[in-house]
């Protein structure tokens, strides 16, 4: 479902597809993994040519968010887009912007400690180099 002034529209993944293919600067898309639980993903495309995706766990248990992560994962390695980053902090030790820095801008400083981080090729070669 895509969240449109506050009311859930479902739509299909045909749907989903031409949204996001048209680059609006966001969409807010719940994400129902069973009747009472659902991952809130923000989708916003950067004038940098690229695409930032939020995915809000906190409503899962520790297991439903390890789940999750492993479905996001597992789409990742699938897509011929590539990937820059997948940050994982179940604990909300960072906030999502606080990576568009290193992620996005050249930024080399890590802003904290999260779960999981796989960073691709060029950004993790400018941390490393330091």
């Amino acid at each position: 479902m895509i969240n449109v002034d506050g009311d859930d529209v479902p739509v299909d993944f045909e749907v989903l597809d031409l949204l996001i293919g048209l680059r609006l600067p966001s969409i807010s898309i719940n994400w129902w993994i069973s009747a009472d639980v659902n991952v809130v993903d923000s989708y916003a495309y950067e004038p940098l040519g690229c695409e930032v995706q939020t995915f809000w766990v906190d409503g899962l248990r520790l297991e439903e968010a390890q789940a999750f992560n492993a479905a996001v994962m597992s789409t990742v390695s699938r897509v011929s887009t590539p990937t820059r980053a997948l940050v994982c902090d179940y604990r909300g030790a960072t906030d999502a912007d606080d990576w568009d820095s290193v992620v996005l801008h050249g930024g080399v400083e890590i802003p904290g400690n999260v779960d999981l981080l796989l960073l691709s090729e060029e950004p993790s070669q400018r941390i490393l180099t330091l």
